[in-house]
């Protein structure tokens, strides 16, 4: 063989390697995109169901040293989806959606020992809660901290496209325990029974999601609960 044919060979192979990434790359686009939509479509649905059902969530969320929320009911919930431009095509980059879950109780402790006053405003921060403080002066007694916690949280998830790896990124607040959780869901395990999980988790029942539960979950995700501050104004 001489050295054309030597570089046509070449040349031929790698324009078929190429052509095979390229294929197998919208291969993988078109099958993250369609679970994204899927998932959309499932949980808008999902939604508008428990604005008429109005459910209770059994789950008790607890604040480490400091109580837990337990009765809360279904309040409000909302979804959106964002797209973004790729090659003249739309597709779907992030799908977000929040569940209320409040109860008419507000949490009430008190505390009377500095050190244990900053414990509990720790695990509050921590775990993202609103609240309130006030100091309570009784004669010959020493003085009481009182916190004032409405029991009202949001379950948060916002879902990523992940192309590189052909999966949803869940990145969740407030699901099955107070605090973040991540999940990877493969888009071939993206359907009706994958959904059907995860929306059992959201509503407090027994579920196999937690097996896409992503190890060495990240504290830092970046979250705040929608409309929520982490204390109330003045308040540390």
């Amino acid at each position: 063989m001489d050295l054309m044919q030597e570089l046509r060979v070449q040349a031929e192979a790698l324009q078929k390697q190429q052509a095979n990434r390229a294929a197998k790359r919208e291969e993988v686009i078109a099958a993250v995109d369609g679970a994204m939509a899927r998932l959309f479509k499932y949980y808008h649905e999902l939604l508008k169901h428990l604005e008429v059902v109005r459910p209770a969530n059994p789950t008790n969320f607890v604040i480490p040293g400091v109580g837990s929320f337990e009765g809360l009911t279904f309040t409000e919930s909302f979804i959106d989806f964002r797209k973004k431009r790729d090659r003249n095509i739309d597709l779907y980059d992030t799908v977000h959606f929040f569940i209320r879950w409040t109860s008419d109780e507000n949490l009430t402790v008190e505390r009377n020992n500095h050190a244990q006053v900053q414990r509990v405003r720790d695990a509050l921060w921590t775990c993202n809660v609103r609240y309130t403080e006030d100091e309570l002066r009784i004669l010959g007694a020493a003085p009481r901290m009182v916190f004032t916690i409405p029991r009202n949280i949001v379950t948060d998830l916002v879902v990523q496209a992940d192309h590189d790896n052909c999966a949803l990124v869940i990145a969740t607040r407030n699901l099955a325990r107070l605090g973040p959780e991540d999940f990877t869901l493969p888009a071939r395990e993206a359907t009706k029974e994958g959904f059907d999980d995860l929306g059992r988790l959201l509503l407090g029942q027994r579920s196999n999601f937690a097996k896409y539960r992503t190890l060495h979950s990240k504290t830092g995700t970046g979250f705040t609960q929608p409309g929520a501050a982490l204390t109330q104004p003045g308040v540390r």
